[in-house]
């Protein structure tokens, strides 16, 4: 594939390997797990909800979850996402929630409309493209599955709060 016949999907593709680490979280305690690694090396991380965690939670919950580790891991740099499966109206009430972003498989015609929306409220759609990602579904212990990930991770992205 020449990467001049096709920007669009040549943008697309920079920008999903240009972010850093995602680690799909299921409860506090991954996401405690997941900032604390993330604090002890440095490393900035992307929080990602459950798939269709906005049907489950709810946007409410995931905003505890964030501010809680958020408050146990200050040193921590992380961007967070709550899936919002295949429901506008979860995206919507996410949104109203003051969720930071949210992604969504919808239409394109029906992401644009809440894209709109979601940037008058300061909230991002983010591309609902298969990632690479730390599901940590099955983690006993998330802070070491997800310490050696990072590790093992070839595109590390440097947070702006380590100091090491």
């Amino acid at each position: 594939m020449n990467p001049d016949e096709y920007p669009a999907l040549t943008k697309l593709l920079e920008d999903a390997l240009a972010g850093p680490p995602t680690i799909i979280i299921h409860n506090l305690g991954h996401a405690l797990g997941a900032l604390a690694a993330a604090e002890a090396a440095g490393t900035a991380v992307r929080l990602l909800s459950a798939p269709g965690a906005a049907a489950h939670g709810g946007a409410a919950w995931f905003n505890e979850v964030v501010a809680a580790a958020r408050a146990r891991h200050p040193g921590a740099e992380a961007e967070t996402v709550l899936d919002c499966g295949t429901e506008p109206g979860l995206a919507l009430g996410a949104i109203r929630a003051g969720v930071e972003a949210i992604r969504i498989k919808a239409p394109a015609s029906v992401r644009a409309r809440i894209k709109a929306m979601a940037g008058a409220a300061g909230c991002r759609l983010v591309a609902d493209t298969r990632i690479q990602a730390l599901d940590l579904l099955d983690a006993w212990d998330p802070q070491t599955k997800v310490d050696a990930w990072l590790r093992a991770t070839p595109r590390r992205h440097r947070s702006q709060n380590h100091r090491g």
